[in-house]
Order: C-alpha cells, then structure tokens, then sequence
C-alpha cells in the first residue's frame, strides 16, 4: 500500500510539473518574467519575429533583448510588404508548417490572422503598464506603439486665432480647397461616429467632403505638400509632423482634438511558435520601459504610458480624448465603410 501510495505521489508530482510548464506554454498570464526566463532557457535560443517597423528601430530592439538575455543566440526578422507577410503566414499554417514565434503587424492583419485561428493568448507581466484601449482582453494582441490621427497646419500660413482648435473648425468656409488628407480615413469616420453618434459623425464627413479636401497618395506625400505650402491644413498622422518639424519644416499640429482617433500596431504570439516561452519573454521586452524609450526615439507614441524620452509634442498631447479606431467591426464590415467613404471623398469604388 505505502509502495502504490508512493508511485501514485510521484505520478502526481510529475504531473503537476508537466501540466505547470503546459500552462507556461499555453497561456503565461500569472507568469512572472524569471519564470518566463526559465522556461526560455530550456528552448533552442532562436526566435524569429515577422516585423512591420523601421529596420533601424526593429534592430535595436532585438539588440536590447539580447543583451537583456544573452542566453538567447539568434532573433531574426521576416521583413516583406504587408501582403506577403501576411500571405506567408496563412499559407504556412495551413500546410502546418510553423516558422514564426511573434507577429507585428496592421489591425486588419491581426484580426485575420486570430479569425483563422493562427493567434494564441499570452501573457506578459509588462502588458499591466499598457492602457487597456490598446490590447484586447482575451490577449491575443497589445500594440506596441499607435498613430494619432490629427490636424495638422502650416505655421507659415496658418498662425494666432486662425489655428483649429477642433475638427468641426475645419468646415469654415475659408479652408475651402486647403485641406489635405490621405485616402480611406476609415478609422477616423468610425472614431467620430463612436464619440459622437453614427448621425453626427456622419454628418461631419459629409460636410468635410463639400469642403473640397485634396486626397494625397499617402500620409508622406500629403506632410510633404503641407510643408511646402501647398495646403494650410492637413489631416494626417501626428508623427509624421513631428519628424518634419524636427528638421525644420514649417507645419505643427492640434494636440487637444476631442476625440482624437488612434490607430494600433498590435503584436501578437504564434499559436504553433517553435520557441513560444522565449517569443513570450521577447513580448514582454518589447513592453517594458527600455523597450518603450527605444520606440519614442523613432518619434513613435509607445502604447506605454511612462515614457521620459517623447518629444515635446507628444508630452503635451491630451490623451484623454484618444479613442483606439474599432478594427474588428472595420475588418467585418470594410467594404461598407470604404464605399461610403471614397462616395464622399472620391477614388474607385
């Protein structure tokens, strides 16, 4: 009896320790990051990571977390277009081949991804820093970093009382023809519709429309016309005037829009990652104060609150009235919202 109590009590040791590491495995929430450390150590200390940022910003981050964790030998990245990126992911799952451990990319990239099944939950002890408007409850993604969709202006031409202080200032008469704004603002005519109402939100882009706004080819191509005094205001990403004010240019922007829409750069944890502990730890990393003082270096907002290195625009930006754009009913529901959108603004239906 004391033998077949003491073979049953060693089983059950050696299941609980089986099943403790499964659950790392498989989920992580309660981990703390020395367990995380642990359980990374006993992977091979390789970690591949499909990455949307900037070259130089993507390699100081993984600098950083190997310095960090020297134990881990080798983080590369897959760096393709957005559709490639994505098509490799689906394509590889589905033939149950699993090469990526982490993948950063757009909202409509993550939606489709977790919609096929290709997403896991994780938990890292450094998402608790991280607002909750940006990451999900279930844990499938948190964003890294996120883009305000703001007015912009020229401070040659536009200066004093005439600056906008809110979006509905941008249907005076007198910007007629001025204003320029990158095709499918989508995430913006949702936000609004959001905070103000689906009748009201409507209503403004409908009257944005009659003001003959100019739709640039992209966010750059517009800063770019704005700064050289070809539009006295644009509606455009917040960073991209901070990178161009910081070399001179002639454009800053409105830092107290009520609401001031936010778009997401999420990541997220392969569901069949071959190193899923260190891709985890790799997470958590890129949540954490170093992480983030890296990313505000690049002039991008860090989905952390607590960071000393912004810039001075960003430090005075209300963050109050930041609404994150809803992706999931804007995947959902895309065609909808496009067609409505290019009926107002123009581009092919």
């Amino acid at each position: 009896m004391r033998k077949t109590r003491f073979i049953v009590g060693v089983w059950a040791l050696l299941l609980a320790g089986f099943f403790s590491l499964a659950g790392l495995q498989g989920n992580a929430a309660g981990a703390t990051e020395s367990e995380l450390v642990e359980a990374a150590k006993k992977e091979s200390g390789k970690l591949l990571a499909s990455i949307a940022m900037r070259l130089e910003t993507a390699k100081k981050l993984t600098d950083g977390f190997r310095a960090k964790y020297p134990f881990v030998r080798e983080v590369s990245q897959y760096r393709a277009d957005a559709e490639r990126r994505l098509e490799r992911t689906l394509s590889e799952f589905r033939a149950g081949r699993h090469s990526f451990d982490v993948f950063q990319g757009s909202p409509p990239d993550i939606a489709i991804l977790k919609g096929e099944g290709v997403l896991a939950t994780f938990g890292a002890p450094e998402r608790k820093h991280i607002d909750s408007r940006f990451k999900d409850e279930e844990g499938y993604w948190t964003d890294l970093y996120w883009y305000p969709v703001i007015i912009a202006y020229n401070t040659n031409l536009v200066t004093g009382a005439d600056v906008p202080k809110s979006w509905q200032d941008l249907l005076n008469p007198k910007w007629k023809g001025k204003i320029t704004m990158p095709r499918d603002q989508i995430g913006l005519y949702r936000v609004m519709q959001k905070a103000w109402g689906d009748e009201a939100g409507t209503r403004f882009m409908e009257n944005l429309a009659k003001q003959d706004v100019r739709i640039s080819k992209g966010v750059s191509d517009g800063v770019t016309l704005l700064a050289a005094g070809e539009f006295h205001l644009a509606v455009t990403r917040a960073q991209h005037i901070e990178i161009f004010k910081g070399k001179g240019a002639p454009v800053d922007w409105v830092k107290d829009l009520n609401p001031m829409a936010v778009h997401g750069s999420p990541v997220a944890l392969m569901k069949h990652a071959p190193a899923p502990n260190t891709a985890r730890l790799f997470l958590n990393y890129l949540f954490s104060e170093d992480a983030a003082e890296i990313i505000a270096e690049s002039q991008r907002l860090p989905a952390r609150s607590d960071v000393k290195g912004l810039s001075p625009g960003f430090k005075a930006m209300n963050r109050d009235n930041l609404i994150r754009t809803p992706d999931e009913d804007i995947f959902k529901n895309y065609k909808k919202y496009r067609a409505q959108f290019r009926e107002w603004f123009g581009g092919p239906k």
